[in-house]
């Protein structure tokens, strides 16, 4: 079978994945790092199980570090402001504003958001149709706030029903789109995900029921 890896090897390419950096010249998270482990542990006992290895080598080795505990959210006042910024935006005819108004105060995932047709806003455009996701649990069907349903009206007018809602957009260029709004009414800096954070902290603090916001983020 393959040469095993050392003890001595395994160890030092889990020591090297400190200092490797990311794409954007970044260090990895801790998380990421983790995860990588988790495959070559997987990885090592899928050898040993099928007799190509004896030991796996990657067993018992730890990452350095502790992973982020969740993402830094907006406060109320915070987010009021820049849902303001945005919804002036959109009036504005900017591209990003709508897109961004459904990961706040909707609570959609970015890869929801960009995947989007027009046939999906439903209903006068009083709610939103997710028909898959990241989860089984992700298909669902989101009632669209009166604040947030002319944005959307405007944007699907006069279009094919199979066109994109957004097109050309893409998950990153969502993200780009958030932090420029988080800039613009002078919030600090959260990503796209983070907004579905802060409705799921909302939504329980007010009293909805835990399975309730799970539903509407689609999560099990």
């Amino acid at each position: 079978g393959p040469a095993r890896l050392s003890d001595a090897q395994a160890a030092q390419l889990v020591k090297d994945m400190d200092s490797k950096m990311t794409p954007a010249d970044k260090p990895y998270a801790v998380a990421t790092k983790a995860h990588a482990l988790t495959m070559a542990r997987a990885f090592g006992d899928w050898m040993v199980q099928t007799r190509r290895w004896k030991t796996n080598p990657f067993a018992g080795l730890r990452v350095m570090g502790r992973p982020n505990r969740g993402k830094t959210q907006l406060r109320i006042d915070e987010a009021r402001r820049w849902l303001a910024v945005v919804e002036a935006a959109a009036l504005a005819g900017d591209e990003g504003a709508v897109p961004a108004m459904l990961c706040f105060p909707l609570g959609m995932r970015a890869g929801e958001v960009v995947a989007r047709t027009v046939r999906d806003v439903d209903d006068g455009g009083r709610c939103l149709w997710i028909d898959h996701g990241k989860t089984a649990n992700a298909r669902r069907r989101l009632v669209i706030p009166e604040r947030t349903r002319p944005h959307l009206l405007r944007v699907v007018a006069d279009r094919e029903p199979e066109a994109p809602l957004f097109p050309g957009l893409s998950r990153h260029a969502l993200l780009r789109h958030v932090r420029r709004f988080c800039r613009l009414s002078g919030v600090t800096k959260v990503c796209a995900h983070s907004m579905r954070g802060l409705l799921a902290t909302l939504s329980i603090e007010s009293g909805a029921a835990l399975a309730a916001v799970a539903d509407g983020l689609g999560h099990a």
